[in-house]
C-alpha cells in the first residue's frame, strides 16, 4: 500500500515538473513576443516624442519585471533584470543606434541621443578647461540661435569634453541641462566624454618639432587625439561634418550659407576633401563625414609631429586636393582670448567675418601688401635707401610700436617704397612682424637699421625669429635666428630653412632713442638663382649702361 502511495507521488512530481519544462519555454516565447510588440510601440512613441533608449526601458521596465515573477520562481528565484532587461536594451538600442560609427569606440554618451535620420551637417568641438573663462555658453546661444528651425531638424552638435576634472564636468552638464535642455532633448546636442586610456604617457613623448616646449608638445598631442575620437564618433550622424571651437559665434544664416557653397563646388567636378568657412586656424573646415575615419587614424598615426591644421593640410594634398576652396565670406568669429594652452593668450578675429562692421584699419598697426603707387612724397620718404632691387615675398606686415607720421612699418620690406619704418622709443618686448601669405624657405635673412645716412636711431638690443605655424596675426612654433649686432642682422643658410609662415623681430630691452628700420631682405631659393643668372659674368659695360652677356643685350635690374 505505501509503495503504491510512493509511486503515485513520484508520478504526479513528474508530471509536475514535464509541466513546467512545457510551460517555461512557453512563457518564455510568449514574453519576448510581447517585448518586441512593445518596443515596436516604443518605436514609434520614439518618433514623435523623441525619447532616448534608456527612457523607453525604464518606462516598460515594469511590465516586464511584473511578467516575469511566474518564471522567475521556475528558475530558482534568479533575477528578472538578467533574463529580461538586457533583450529590452539591446532591441531599443538597435533601433536608436540605426546609423552608429564604424570606427569609433572608447567614447560614451553622456548627454543626448543619436537620431534615427541621418542629417544634413555635424558641426563637432572639443572643450576644456580655460584659466578663469567659460566660452561654451555663449557659443552654442550664436550656433543654435542663427539656425532656422528646418536647420535644428537636419544639423547636429556634438560637444567632445576633453576633461576628466568631475568639478568641470559637473559644471559644464549643469550648464547643458539649464540652458539647452530643449536642444538635447530633440537630438540636437549630444554630448560624449572618451574613456581616459585612450591617452599615453605623455611624459614619453619626447619629440621637439618646431622647436616647441614640451608643455606645447604635450597640448598639442592630446588636442589631436581629442580630434580623432570627435571625427570617429560623428562618421554616421550627418553627410558633412564641420570642425569649429568653443570659442567662436555663427553669422546670421550660417547653414544656408554653407548648403549652396558645398552644391556649387560639386558642380564643378573639382577633386575636394576640406571646404573653408573661416580664415583661421581649424574653425569653420567642412569634410564629407565618410573621411573621418580616416582622419582619426591620421591625427592619431601623427598625433605627435604637428599641430591638427598643419595635420590636415598634409591629408589634403594626399588626397589630392590642389585647390584652395574658401568661401567668400567667413561664417565664424573667434572672441575668446584665453587660449586651451595654459598661459596662452591669443586675440584673434577674422577680418573676413560676414558679419563684422566695417572699420577703417588704424595706420601703423596693420598693413595689407598693397597695389603700390609712384606717388612722390616729401623729404626722404621719396628717396629708396634700399640696395636689394627683388622683390620680397608677398606678406602682410604688422607691429606693436607707435610709429612716427607716414613713416610706416612696410617701407622698410616693399622694395619699390621710398623711406623707412621710424617708431618711437620701443619698448621690451614691442615686435616687427611679417606674415607671409604662403610658407616660404629662406636662404638669406638681412634687417638694416638707423638712418641711412646718419646712422642714428638704430635698434640696439633685439632679437628675431622664424615661426612654422600662423594664426591670424600671431606667430608661433617659433626658432630664434640671432641677435642684432651694431644695428644689423645677417644670416646665411647652409640648407633653407624650410617652410616659414612668418618672422619677428623681438625688442629684448627698452631704448629712448627712437628706431628707424630702412631695409629688410628675405632672400628665396628662386630669387637666389635669379641673382645667380644676372651676376655680371664676363661682362663689358659700354656708353648706354647696357649688359653684354654672350652676345645678348639685357639692362640692369630695377636701375
Amino acid at each position: 500500500m505505501q509503495t503504491l502511495k510512493h509511486k503515485e507521488q513520484c508520478g504526479s512530481k513528474n508530471v509536475l515538473h514535464l509541466i513546467k519544462l512545457t510551460l517555461i519555454p512557453v512563457v518564455i516565447v510568449y514574453l519576448f513576443l510581447q517585448m518586441i510588440i512593445t518596443t515596436q510601440t516604443a518605436g514609434v512613441s520614439f518618433q514623435k516624442r523623441r525619447y532616448r533608449s534608456k527612457s523607453i526601458g525604464r518606462q516598460y521596465f515594469q511590465e516586464y519585471t511584473t511578467a516575469a515573477t511566474f518564471v522567475t520562481k521556475a528558475f530558482n528565484g534568479s533575477n528578472p533584470e538578467d533574463l529580461f532587461l538586457k533583450l529590452t536594451r539591446a532591441a531599443v538600442t538597435k533601433k536608436s543606434n540605426t546609423f552608429q560609427s564604424t570606427c569609433s569606440s572608447h567614447v560614451r554618451l553622456l548627454r543626448g541621443y543619436q537620431r534615427n535620420k541621418r542629417g544634413f551637417l555635424t558641426l563637432g568641438l572639443s572643450t576644456v578647461p580655460r584659466e578663469g573663462v567659460f566660452y561654451l555658453p555663449k557659443a552654442l546661444e550664436s550656433f543654435i540661435s542663427q539656425m532656422t528651425d528646418e536647420n535644428r531638424n537636419e544639423c547636429v552638435i556634438v560637444i567632445f569634453l576633453g576633461s576628466h576634472n568631475s568639478t568641470w564636468v559637473n559644471m559644464t552638464l549643469s550648464m547643458i541641462d539649464t540652458q539647452f535642455a530643449e536642444s538635447v532633448s530633440t537630438g540636437l546636442i549630444q554630448i560624449i566624454q572618451p574613456d581616459p586610456s585612450i591617452y599615453p604617457d605623455f611624459k614619453t613623448i619626447t619629440k621637439r618639432n618646431y622647436n616647441d616646449t614640451p608643455v606645447r608638445v604635450h597640448w598639442r598631442t592630446k588636442q589631436n587625439i581629442d580630434y580623432a575620437y570627435l571625427f570617429a564618433y560623428c562618421e554616421k550622424l550627418s553627410e558633412y561634418y564641420m570642425h569649429i571651437e568653443d570659442d567662436i559665434t555663427a553669422a546670421k544664416g550660417y547653414i544656408n550659407e554653407i548648403r549652396p557653397f558645398i552644391a556649387n563646388t560639386n558642380k564643378s567636378k573639382q577633386t575636394w576633401f576640406l571646404l573653408e568657412f573661416s580664415t583661421l586656424g581649424f574653425i569653420g573646415k567642412l569634410f564629407r563625414s565618410s573621411d573621418m575615419c580616416t582622419m582619426k587614424d591620421y591625427f592619431l598615426l601623427f598625433k605627435d609631429e604637428k599641430p591638427c591644421d598643419l595635420l590636415i593640410n598634409d591629408l589634403k594634398r594626399i588626397k589630392t586636393q590642389i585647390k584652395d576652396f574658401k568661401s567668400p565670406k567667413s561664417l565664424f568669429q573667434h572672441f575668446g582670448v584665453a587660449s586651451s594652452l595654459k598661459g596662452k593668450i591669443q586675440k584673434l578675429t577674422d577680418k573676413n567675418f560676414k558679419d563684422a562692421p566695417k572699420r577703417p584699419i588704424a595706420r601703423g598697426q596693420n598693413y595689407i601688401f598693397p597695389n603700390l603707387t609712384k606717388k612722390k612724397e616729401p623729404g626722404d620718404l621719396s628717396i629708396n635707401f634700399k640696395r636689394n632691387k627683388f622683390v620680397n615675398p608677398r606678406a602682410r606686415v604688422l607691429t606693436s610700436m607707435e610709429t612716427y607720421a607716414s613713416f610706416t612699418a612696410l617701407r622698410p620690406y616693399a622694395v619699390r617704397l621710398g623711406g623707412y619704418y621710424w617708431a618711437k622709443s620701443p619698448n621690451a618686448s614691442d615686435y616687427y612682424r611679417i606674415l607671409f601669405d604662403l610658407p616660404i624657405n629662406i636662404t638669406l635673412l638681412e634687417i638694416k637699421t638707423g638712418h641711412p645716412s646718419k646712422k642714428s636711431d638704430r635698434l640696439e638690443s633685439a632679437k628675431v625669429k622664424a615661426g612654422h605655424h600662423s594664426e591670424g596675426n600671431t606667430c608661433e612654433d617659433d626658432i630664434i635666428l640671432g641677435n642684432f649686432k651694431n644695428g644689423i642682422f645677417l644670416t646665411k643658410f647652409n640648407q633653407p630653412l624650410l617652410f616659414v609662415k612668418c618672422l619677428d623681430i623681438i625688442v629684448t630691452k627698452s631704448q629712448k632713442s627712437w628706431m628707424i628700420i630702412y631695409e629688410i631682405t628675405v632672400q628665396t631659393p628662386d630669387m637666389q638663382k635669379e641673382i645667380n643668372r644676372q651676376r655680371p659674368v664676363n661682362v663689358q659695360k659700354d656708353a648706354d649702361a647696357k649688359v653684354k652677356i654672350k652676345g645678348r643685350q639685357i639692362k640692369p635690374a630695377n636701375t
